[in-house]
């Protein structure tokens, strides 16, 4: 009988919470992934007028960020000196952001004082954009009693009559792309979003329940969902947002980030609804809720800011304070005005395969000889638009790492390797990139090959030539890439369990690790865009062809081969595309 009593208030109270929820309305404007980058300027008028909007029309507003706030851009050679992408979040008035893999690229230290600086310069004001995460925590006791200073596990915001809990989670994807991530401790995002909400739903009642999630929804099953791709929506479920999504039911959002993914229109998983704004602020996104409906969403262009409106006069003056300190930095590390043109381009550049031949150029000029070169496509941030070039926009392309000396960038580093080894390369593009891995898709100076789109995974490659000359297997050549592209060298062999390697070795075929360059990757390339004069620089064009060897497709070898090759370009893809 106390059972039968205790069901029916239950369903009392689901009731009536279920009718007072769908008479109360909330927009949401979100981002996630701005990584430095975007005009600030144009997104600071854009949540001013949409919080002015909302205001005038009654409606409770609030404004979040998915995370990986930094790292894209030459602002985020401010990030613990001056916090420059916490702060600028809260000077636009956003009201929570979560933990994105890239916000610690710095280190724990990096972290821990980009936030306390930015907790010193806004919270006088009131206007601190708070930080939520509720499944990390430091291994460190010291370190974890100081993020969690800074950090709430969820944060409950009343806005005109409505209750709005928010919680930040990070994902698992999103965690191994953090550089050592041993100072971390995570906790299964599902495991603590049912832990969460439990508690929210006992002890703070909210009308909206909010995840900010670092996760994505792109990937699934190993594989990258494509737009429009057949069943996109029944895929993108089995996300890790999609999948966060079918775990705790009590989510009613999801504001997805990690995978740069825009979505056009919200994804409903299990009554959830997911969103996500994609890349460097370049759209940013409005959710209108209505109960448990949709009333209103859209992602729209951030645009350019030309002029100074009189109300972002202060916050514009800020931008040029920041302007000016990233411009001393540059000029003391590099000796260059990192805002200075470097070249016009006469056309729109991808410039993947320019930078490798960079990196090659550069090389052959500090070590006498002609080196190989390789870049990962997962390296490479963004394309290059016909126009004046600045080496601040050359910076943008290759923004990670940072140097010892206080200098931002990644060096250059070169090994030789045995001729195999270029071919296991090569290998590795056919089967991995070229099965639709493009994060892993790796690009070359100085090496052409053929292969067959069809055969068997990692036998693909037919012949190979370096420099015009066909490979010799045992023959030594000097290879040149980034620091953090030859520090995943050593993963090749165990992941795919010995079928693929690459060894770095001396000039008399000893083990020997790569050795630094005293160059940066994105340096190197303004080199190459300043030489190649804008106009000249060529608009270079796939390089690999496809062979007519046979197709030798037994079942039993397709079976085992693929089972490696889901297992490689798995823990590939997690290691290159951060």
């Amino acid at each position: 009988m106390k059972k039968a009593v205790l069901l029916f208030l239950a369903l009392i109270t689901a009731v009536f919470f279920s009718y007072g929820k769908e008479e109360k309305r909330l927009e949401i404007f979100f981002t996630g992934d701005i990584h430095s980058s975007g005009d600030y300027l144009a997104l600071y008028g854009k949540i001013e007028a949409e919080r002015a909007a909302a205001r005038k029309a009654g409606l409770p507003f609030i404004a979040l960020d998915a995370g990986d706030i930094a790292m894209g851009s030459v602002f985020h050679t401010l990030y613990s000196s001056s916090a420059f992408e916490l702060t600028a979040l809260s000077k636009m008035g956003y009201d929570a952001f979560t933990a994105g893999n890239h916000d610690f690229d710095f280190g724990p230290s990096g972290w821990l004082k980009m936030l306390a600086v930015a907790d010193s310069i806004n919270s006088p004001s009131g206007k601190l954009c708070r930080l939520t995460v509720a499944n990390i925590s430091f291994a460190d006791p010291i370190q974890d009693s100081l993020f969690r200073i800074h950090n709430s596990e969820y944060l409950i915001f009343e806005r005109e009559g409505v209750k709005i809990a928010v919680f930040g989670l990070l994902g698992e994807d999103a965690f191994s792309c953090i550089a050592d991530n041993g100072f971390l401790v995570r906790e299964d995002a599902a495991d603590a979003a049912r832990r969460v909400c439990d508690k929210l739903l006992s002890l703070e009642r909210p009308d909206y329940i909010i995840a900010l999630s670092h996760s994505g929804t792109m990937w699934a099953d190993g594989r990258r969902i494509e737009a429009g791709a057949k069943n996109e929506r029944k895929l993108r479920a089995k996300s890790e947002d999609g999948a966060l999504a079918t775990a705790v039911p009590e989510i009613d959002v999801i504001v997805s980030g990690h995978d740069h993914e825009a979505l056009f229109s919200p994804l409903i998983v299990n009554n959830t609804v997911i969103v996500a704004s994609g890349y460097g602020s370049q759209y940013s996104g409005k959710l209108l809720l209505e109960g448990d409906s949709v009333a209103f969403y859209a992602l729209s262009p951030t645009g350019k800011c030309e002029t100074y409106p009189e109300e972002n006069t202060e916050f514009a003056m800020w931008l040029d304070s920041s302007r000016a300190q990233v411009s001393h930095l540059f000029r003391q590390h590099d000796g260059i005005g990192i805002f200075d043109t470097v070249t016009v381009l006469g056309h729109d550049l991808e410039p993947a395969r320019h930078i490798a031949e960079s990196y090659a150029m550069a090389a052959e000029k500090l070590i006498g000889e002609k080196p190989v070169a390789v870049v990962p496509y997962g390296m490479v941030r963004g394309r290059m638009c016909a126009g004046a070039q600045t080496y601040s926009d050359v910076f943008k392309v290759l923004p990670l790492g940072k140097a010892d000396d206080g200098s931002y960038g990644t060096p250059l580093v070169y090994a030789y390797v045995r001729g195999k080894d270029i071919k296991d390369l090569c290998e590795l593009n056919a089967s991995v990139a070229g099965s639709g891995m493009e994060d892993e898709h790796l690009f070359f100076a100085g090496v052409n090959y053929t292969w067959n789109r069809h055969g068997i995974p990692f036998t693909k490659v037919a012949d190979v030539w370096v420099y015009g000359r066909k490979l010799d297997r045992n023959a030594l050549y000097p290879m040149v890439a980034d620091l953090y592209t030859a520090s995943l060298m050593g993963i090749i062999k165990s992941s795919s369990m010995g079928l693929l390697s690459v060894t770095p070795l001396d000039s008399a075929g000893n083990k020997s690790p790569f050795k630094v360059l005293p160059v940066k990757g994105w340096k190197a390339f303004a080199e190459y865009l300043k030489d190649g004069n804008g106009e000249n620089v060529p608009d270079l064009n796939g390089l690999e062809e496809n062979s007519m060897a046979p197709l030798l497709l037994f079942g039993a070898v397709i079976v085992v081969v693929s089972a490696v090759l889901l297992l490689l370009s798995g823990r590939l893809r997690r290691s290159l595309r951060s």
